[in-house]
């Protein structure tokens, strides 16, 4: 069985936010706080950044962290302190990290503005996000200050707008009900 429970009393000492669901610890941070947050999940050794991912929720409401297991009573009271109550000002972030040490799982949870979001990069720390981050820029817009090479990734240079956000609108654009 993994050991969580040491490192989920670090993350809680440092930042307040952490929950344990199942095998996973869960991190809810600000955006400013996020670089910090990963840099010590660095220093905890979750060495390996597994992915790292946008999600647009236009129109607000809430969404359980994991809605699999919202089905298995008890620990829907758990994943409810973790929903996220989504503005139309704010894109969520997620950072999906592992140890190969502790053999453990963190999840850190974050949002950014819409429109023109910043925040930190962390290839500096974690190589897997020179990819993920041009990513996310490239189909949300979000931008990562620091990045070492933050140009598109999979749409050509001069595709105007990012296709994931639920408002885009473009050239033969078919929105889908």
């Amino acid at each position: 069985m993994k050991e969580v429970q040491p490192q989920l009393e670090k993350l809680r000492s440092k930042f307040a936010d952490a929950v344990e669901i199942g095998d996973t610890i869960y991190v809810t941070i600000s955006s400013d706080k996020l670089y910090d947050c990963c840099e010590y999940l660095k220093e905890l050794g979750y060495d390996l950044l597994q992915f790292l991912t946008a999600i647009d929720r236009l129109g607000g409401g809430t969404t359980p962290a994991n809605p699999h297991l919202a089905s298995q009573g008890e620990m829907l009271e758990k994943t409810n302190t973790l929903a996220c109550t989504c503005s139309q000002e704010k894109i969520d972030l997620r950072y999906y990290f592992y140890s190969y040490t502790h053999k453990g799982k963190v999840v850190v949870k974050s949002s950014c503005d819409r429109k023109g979001g910043r925040v930190k990069s962390i290839t500096g720390l974690y190589g897997t996000a020179n990819w993920h981050e041009r990513e996310v820029y490239d189909l949300f817009g979000i931008i990562f200050e620091g990045h070492p090479d933050m140009r598109r990734l999979l749409l050509e240079e001069d595709f105007v707008g990012h296709p994931l956000l639920k408002d885009y609108t473009g050239e033969g654009f078919v929105k889908f009900p």
